[in-house]
């Protein structure tokens, strides 16, 4: 979702640069809008989930305010040299290194006679050192949009930084290699030992330095500051060294026998009996919409039952007092607006691909048609 909303702003940006280009040509407008249709169709099986899961609770993520957005800023010189640097502050490394350097000084050996393709290879270079500077601690971070600090902005840059490069770098050895069967050879031998050098090296040097530290995975600790990948989107209130320290338990109210088993992944069953009062049942889930529970007899007969939020921010069910016994089957299958998202985006995918065919077999066709 970050990414996405990354990728919107700088595809928002790039056509406020070229409006005067789409202006002059309408039609081009109304594409642009087609395309930003069908991207929003073919990504709806997360998107409306999304959406629907921000509009009904409330996360960790959205409730925390400020934070100092500098110290997710990267070093300057780790866009060249990342050794130094790299011990798992920031995951999996990039990866660009000197490779960067390698393919960008190969601008300076074209000559630009400024045509169309040639100003959109400079843009897209120039928008990845851009993106790369934005990055590090180049720009003035500190006191700058300290609410950005809780998606950890400044290295998410490196996702356009990325794209930008990849079709500059692309553009330009194209130019390089003419058509060349040799010289793209030569480049991409090239490519894949300077990138893969420059990967495995860093991915080398972080295993060594951890495993000399003797710490290969971080270790939580209560009440120590730290930060644990994936607890931020947890609902407010979620106690999750709770959730850790009562393990796969139902905590029953009032009391009365409960047996947990995971049949399958995915599937949580729980046994009960001796239910008399209608007890509540919290179960070892953090709650979500779109959990499923199905209660069955012994007598074989099954009814559905709602999952509701408990006070710790789990999945509860409350069961009817007229069964005394039997057994609960959870298992997450996401609300009917999933459901019908998850449709629409491979009703889009269908469609794209039979539009792209049937274009391609009338372009082959015209081909094929003596003038």
């Amino acid at each position: 979702n970050l990414s996405l909303l990354i990728m919107a702003i700088v595809t928002a940006l790039m056509l406020a640069f070229h409006a005067h280009v789409l202006l002059r040509e309408p039609g081009r407008v109304v594409w642009v809008v087609v395309a930003a249709a069908v991207t929003v169709a073919l990504g709806a099986f997360y998107l409306l989930p999304l959406a629907e899961q921000l509009t009904t609770t409330k996360f960790i993520v959205s409730s925390i305010a400020k934070g100092d957005i500098a110290v997710r800023a990267v070093p300057l010189t780790r866009l060249f040299l990342e050794l130094p640097y790299m011990k798992m502050e920031h995951w999996i490394p990039p990866g660009i290194g000197v490779i960067l350097i390698i393919v960008l000084l190969q601008r300076c050996r074209l000559t630009s006679g400024w045509t169309a393709p040639e100003h959109y290879r400079d843009a897209m270079l120039i928008g990845g050192i851009v993106s790369l500077l934005a990055a590090t601690n180049f720009l003035p971070w500190e006191g700058m949009f300290r609410a950005l600090a809780v998606i950890q902005f400044p290295w998410r840059s490196y996702l356009p930084a990325t794209a930008f490069l990849a079709l500059g770098g692309g553009l330009t050895l194209a130019a390089l290699t003419a058509g060349d069967p040799n010289r793209e050879r030569r480049w991409l031998g090239i490519l894949l030992v300077g990138c893969g050098a420059a990967w495995w090296l860093n991915v080398g040097y972080i295993y060594t330095a951890k495993i000399y530290e003797g710490n290969m995975f971080k270790r939580f600790v209560p009440g120590a500051k730290q930060e644990a990948s994936g607890v931020c989107y947890l609902p407010v209130g979620s106690k999750a060294f709770l959730y850790q320290t009562r393990g796969d338990a139902v905590l029953a109210t009032p009391d009365l026998p409960v047996t947990v088993s995971r049949p399958k992944h995915g599937v949580l069953e729980v046994q009960f009996s001796d239910n008399t009062a209608g007890s509540t049942l919290e179960l070892p889930l953090f709650y979500y919409l779109g959990y499923q529970a199905r209660l069955t007899a012994p007598d074989g007969k099954s009814r559905s039952l709602s999952v509701q939020s408990s006070d710790q921010h789990l999945a509860e069910i409350v069961l009817p007092e007229d069964v005394p016994a039997g057994s609960i089957t959870v298992r997450y299958v996401g609300s009917r607006l999933r459901r019908a998202a998850v449709c629409v985006s491979l009703a889009t995918l269908v469609a794209l691909a039979v539009a792209v065919t049937w274009r391609r077999r009338k372009a082959k066709t015209a081909a094929a048609t003596p003038q």
